[in-house]
């Protein structure tokens, strides 16, 4: 009789506490001192991250299946550093964002896939968007301008994709470069 009793309390466990949550939307407001990073760390696989304001740059993703997507004119300004850095994490979306002034724009390594959607990229000292180590990109009526070196860098077996509008223009050396 105790064998019955255990088996089903457990079974009654396993239907009370489902395995994952529904994905979650965030709302982060830079101009009240939330960061998108502290955000990012409690996001899990599928959340969507409403951003509004001026952000600080120096993002990390490392998340699977994470959006970032601005209102209002949301910027991420980069301040000197790499603006949002996507290491290794797939199907990472921007959407509707500014993100300037840093040394690169977004940088992708380490088999990262994101795509890039209504978004201005501009005036970082080197790259807008550089894609490095088999990262793939869609990128959609978004603009790279006025970054030091390139628009767009796809490097080391890298992978981009263009749909729709885009257009980059007024870079130091070229809008867009692959491999040699």
């Amino acid at each position: 009789m105790n064998r019955m009793f255990w088996s089903a309390g457990l079974l009654a466990c396993v239907v009370v506490f489902p395995a994952h949550a529904a994905p979650d939307q965030r709302l982060v407001d830079c101009d009240r001192g939330q960061s998108i990073q502290g955000a990012l760390a409690r996001a899990d696989s599928g959340d969507t991250i409403i951003i509004k304001g001026t952000c600080a740059g120096g993002i990390n993703i490392r998340k699977n299946r994470l959006t970032l997507k601005g209102v209002n004119g949301a910027v991420v300004d980069g301040q000197g550093k790499d603006a949002i850095s996507i290491i290794g994490a797939v199907e990472v979306a921007l959407v509707d964002l500014e993100i300037k002034s840093g040394r690169n724009g977004i940088v992708a390594t380490a088999g990262a896939q994101f795509s890039l959607k209504n978004a201005n990229v501009h005036d970082h000292a080197t790259t807008g968007v550089s894609m490095r180590d088999n990262t793939s990109a869609t990128l959609a009526e978004s603009q790279t301008s006025h970054n030091g070196v390139n628009g767009v860098s796809v490097e080391n077996s890298s992978s981009l994709t263009i749909t729709g509008n885009f257009t980059a223009e007024a870079n130091g050396v070229f809008g867009i470069v692959g491999p040699h």
